[in-house]
């Protein structure tokens, strides 16, 4: 159409892209080893996916022209020779999934334009990069957008977020400090679907949650020492499985009243008849598994409790959630801590399901630990706590009034049945992961999946 760069064979050193070309096709040059520089045209729109993929030797990002909208997705991948920082033209629109990630010798600061809504996993993951500026047209931080950037120092958070994807920042291990918007908050949704089988159509619901701050969001950020929760949020926020752990320098955390577990449908299906089916629930973060694990300095926990916003939901905290933080003394609780109650109606019958406001592990290895505060008056009948929530916490003494159970966290089951391991190697080494014991007779439960045994919180 004489405005696509359709393919460049050519393995000169310089190539200078035709003033006619409007785009820069899919692979374009992708695996140009020869290629040294580049050099864009005014009145270019688009470069494809793949299109710079592994050119190796390509030694400086080039400079964009006022025209560009489009950079597709891993467009400048793995161009690992690729020195000096990434400038932005005004009036780019998308920015494609990875498109400078494995660039690791690009460093500087990135500012993203304010035309730009949204961005793509992995879009900066593995830079060199010391200080990045997003706009507040964004809502979403997708998933490790800046994943395995050492050198990130800064980060300038939208205004109006709303969430921040999985391992978003995981192993930035320069940043110390983050600023989390009052508009991050959690959202699910129902997604209806058929399926068909064993006779009959089965018409489900599924719930998707997407938390507020994702699995793994800041995991290993070894020098984070502050995180400042933006006072005014007026919605519930959950934080993810492992959202700050390793965070070794952190050593005060303040958590926002807003911060709740939730319970909500999971699925439901009926036969053709109609005459009935199940139903489950879907329990929705609240301090997400092991969320601050192994944060080897933290000191203080304060979970706030004033607010904007009154909530129905009750604060959760999941297995693990603080475990090994050996520097631990002091934790307080506000009233909003409690266990979660759901009635599921099937249309046959109703069953109540539940999960313990603190569950197992929750602070196991808390060796300092001397002190857990409730809020004046707290009426300890709304809670209860897995026995092995403060394992190991040999200088604490906590109120006589909480009621403990045995290894369920989400439902009470009969004491003394045998628990029975499938340790096959998948098995095991996720054992190892949650840092639970696996071998031995004791436990909850009549059988026992992997899938049960972490969700059940059991640790031998």
């Amino acid at each position: 159409d004489d405005k696509t760069l359709v393919l460049c064979a050519a393995n000169d050193k310089e190539f200078v892209v035709p003033a006619y070309v409007e785009k820069i096709a899919d692979f374009a040059f992708n695996g140009n080893i020869g290629l040294e520089s580049i050099t864009l045209n005014e009145g270019l729109k688009t470069i494809g996916a793949y299109a710079f993929y592994a050119c190796a030797n390509l030694q400086k990002a080039p400079a964009f022209p006022s025209t560009l909208e489009r950079i597709d997705a891993y467009a400048f991948a793995n161009c690992t020779a690729m020195k000096g920082n990434v400038i932005f033209n005004n009036g780019l629109l998308a920015i494609g999934e990875g498109a400078f990630s494995e660039c690791n010798k690009l460093d500087g600061d990135i500012t993203v334009p304010d035309t730009v809504t949204s961005l793509a996993r992995g879009i900066f993951a593995n830079l060199n990069i010391t200080g990045v500026e997003l706009p507040d047209t964004l809502k979403e931080i997708p998933a490790e957008a800046f994943r395995g950037c050492r050198n990130l120092e800064t980060v300038k958070m939208p205004r109006y977020l709303q969430t921040i994807g999985e391992a978003a920042f995981e192993g930035c291990a320069s940043l110390t400090s983050i600023d989390i918007p009052a508009s991050v908050r959690s959202v699910y949704t129902k997604v209806p679907f058929e399926e068909k089988g064993k006779g009959m159509i089965m018409g489900y619901y599924t719930t998707e949650e997407v938390e507020g701050i994702g699995r793994y969001a800041f995991a290993n950020c070894t020098s984070l020492e502050s995180i400042n929760f933006i006072a005014g949020g007026a919605q519930r926020l959950s934080l993810g499985d492992y959202a700050f752990y390793g965070c070794t320098s952190l050593t005060s955390v303040s958590i926002p009243n807003r911060v709740r577990g939730d319970s909500i449908p999971g699925y439901a299906w009926s036969d053709p008849s109609g005459s009935g089916g199940d139903s489950h629930t879907y329990r929705a973060q609240g301090i997400g598994a092991y969320a601050f694990a192994r944060c080897t300095n933290l000191e203080s926990v304060v979970f706030e409790e004033e607010g904007v916003a009154t909530f129905a939901e009750k604060l959760i905290i999941k297995i693990g959630a603080f475990m090994d933080c050996t520097k631990l003394q002091s934790v307080q609780f506000s009233s909003a801590i409690g266990d979660i109650v759901v009635t599921v109606d099937d249309g046959r019958s109703a069953t109540n399901y539940g999960a313990s406001a603190i569950h197992a592990r929750a602070f196991a290895g808390c060796s300092a630990l001397a002190e857990v505060k409730f809020a004046d008056g707290y009426d300890f009948s709304k809670m209860t706590v897995v026995n092995s929530a403060f394992a190991d916490c040999k200088n604490l003494r906590l109120p006589d009034e909480i009621t403990y159970i045995d290894g369920s966290i989400y439902m009470e089951m009969a004491k003394g049945d045998k628990v029975d391991f499938s340790c096959d190697t998948w098995v095991d080494q996720h054992y190892q992961i949650y840092g639970c014991k696996y071998h031995g007779d004791k436990g909850q439960l009549t059988s026992c999946t992997f899938y049960d045994a972490y969700k059940y919180g059991i640790t031998r």
